[in-house]
Protein backbone atom coordinates (compact mmCIF):
# COMPACT_ATOMS: atom_id res chain seq x y z
CA UNK A 1 0.00 0.00 0.00
CA UNK A 2 1.72 3.53 -0.80
CA UNK A 3 1.53 6.09 1.35
CA UNK A 4 -1.27 8.01 -0.55
CA UNK A 5 -3.63 4.96 -0.20
CA UNK A 6 -2.60 4.22 3.11
CA UNK A 7 -6.21 3.84 5.45
CA UNK A 8 -7.25 6.27 8.13
CA UNK A 9 -8.60 4.43 11.84
CA UNK A 10 -12.11 5.09 10.69
CA UNK A 11 -12.02 3.70 7.08
CA UNK A 12 -10.42 1.08 8.93
CA UNK A 13 -12.95 0.27 11.35
CA UNK A 14 -15.65 0.31 8.67
CA UNK A 15 -13.90 -2.16 6.24
CA UNK A 16 -14.14 -4.46 9.75
CA UNK A 17 -17.22 -3.85 9.81
CA UNK A 18 -17.53 -5.05 6.41
CA UNK A 19 -16.21 -8.56 6.43
CA UNK A 20 -18.15 -9.24 9.86
CA UNK A 21 -21.26 -8.17 7.46
CA UNK A 22 -19.55 -10.28 4.74
CA UNK A 23 -19.20 -13.30 6.96
CA UNK A 24 -22.54 -13.01 8.23
CA UNK A 25 -23.92 -13.40 5.07
CA UNK A 26 -21.94 -16.45 4.31
CA UNK A 27 -23.21 -17.79 7.59
CA UNK A 28 -26.63 -17.95 5.71
CA UNK A 29 -25.24 -19.28 3.03
CA UNK A 30 -25.39 -16.31 0.96
CA UNK A 31 -21.44 -16.33 -0.61
CA UNK A 32 -21.73 -12.32 -2.00
CA UNK A 33 -17.77 -12.42 -3.02
CA UNK A 34 -17.82 -15.29 -4.49
CA UNK A 35 -19.67 -16.44 -7.68
CA UNK A 36 -21.22 -19.97 -7.69
CA UNK A 37 -19.00 -21.17 -10.37
CA UNK A 38 -16.14 -20.18 -8.36
CA UNK A 39 -17.36 -22.19 -5.10
CA UNK A 40 -17.98 -25.26 -7.12
CA UNK A 41 -14.38 -24.86 -9.04
CA UNK A 42 -13.08 -24.95 -5.37
CA UNK A 43 -14.90 -27.45 -4.14
CA UNK A 44 -13.85 -30.21 -7.29
CA UNK A 45 -10.04 -30.47 -5.85
CA UNK A 46 -9.45 -32.52 -2.67
CA UNK A 47 -9.54 -30.63 0.70
CA UNK A 48 -5.66 -31.69 1.61
CA UNK A 49 -4.68 -30.00 -2.00
CA UNK A 50 -7.17 -26.84 -0.96
CA UNK A 51 -5.33 -26.46 2.17
CA UNK A 52 -1.67 -26.72 0.48
CA UNK A 53 -2.91 -24.36 -2.09
CA UNK A 54 -3.90 -21.82 0.40
CA UNK A 55 -0.57 -22.01 2.55
CA UNK A 56 1.24 -22.14 -0.92
CA UNK A 57 -0.73 -18.67 -1.25
CA UNK A 58 -0.57 -16.70 2.09
CA UNK A 59 1.43 -13.94 0.55
CA UNK A 60 -0.88 -13.22 -2.26
CA UNK A 61 -4.29 -13.81 -0.27
CA UNK A 62 -3.08 -11.02 1.86
CA UNK A 63 -2.59 -8.91 -0.92
CA UNK A 64 -6.02 -9.67 -2.17
CA UNK A 65 -7.78 -8.62 0.80
CA UNK A 66 -5.80 -5.61 1.83
CA UNK A 67 -6.35 -4.64 -2.29
CA UNK A 68 -9.98 -4.80 -1.19
CA UNK A 69 -10.34 -2.68 1.13
CA UNK A 70 -9.07 0.01 -1.01
CA UNK A 71 -12.64 -1.05 -3.43
CA UNK A 72 -15.16 1.26 -2.28
CA UNK A 73 -18.15 -1.28 -3.34
CA UNK A 74 -18.76 -4.85 -3.38
CA UNK A 75 -18.69 -4.86 -7.28
CA UNK A 76 -15.11 -4.02 -7.48
CA UNK A 77 -14.39 -6.42 -4.60
CA UNK A 78 -16.24 -9.02 -6.44
CA UNK A 79 -13.87 -8.38 -9.85
CA UNK A 80 -11.11 -8.13 -7.98
CA UNK A 81 -11.45 -11.62 -6.85
CA UNK A 82 -12.37 -12.79 -10.16
CA UNK A 83 -9.42 -11.28 -11.58
CA UNK A 84 -7.37 -13.30 -9.98
CA UNK A 85 -5.70 -16.70 -11.29
CA UNK A 86 -7.69 -19.69 -10.84
CA UNK A 87 -5.44 -21.01 -8.25
CA UNK A 88 -5.56 -17.86 -5.77
CA UNK A 89 -9.40 -17.58 -6.30
CA UNK A 90 -9.60 -21.28 -5.11
CA UNK A 91 -7.20 -20.34 -2.40
CA UNK A 92 -9.50 -17.23 -1.48
CA UNK A 93 -12.49 -19.42 -1.45
CA UNK A 94 -11.31 -22.36 0.53
CA UNK A 95 -9.87 -19.70 3.16
CA UNK A 96 -13.35 -18.08 3.08
CA UNK A 97 -14.80 -21.34 4.02
CA UNK A 98 -12.32 -22.26 6.58
CA UNK A 99 -13.04 -19.03 8.60
CA UNK A 100 -16.63 -19.40 8.27
CA UNK A 101 -16.29 -23.20 9.41
CA UNK A 102 -14.59 -21.17 12.40
CA UNK A 103 -17.19 -18.68 13.35
CA UNK A 104 -19.97 -21.45 13.38
CA UNK A 105 -18.16 -24.57 15.22
CA UNK A 106 -18.09 -27.81 13.17
CA UNK A 107 -19.75 -27.28 9.65
CA UNK A 108 -18.54 -30.06 6.97
CA UNK A 109 -18.33 -28.69 3.58
CA UNK A 110 -18.12 -31.78 1.60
Amino acid sequence: MSKNQNMTENQAMREVSKFYLILSEGEKGHHILFSPEMIRMTFEKDSSELSKLFHDNLEEINRVLNESMLMKNLDEKQDLIASQSADLQRALVYGYFQLLEGQQGSVTLH
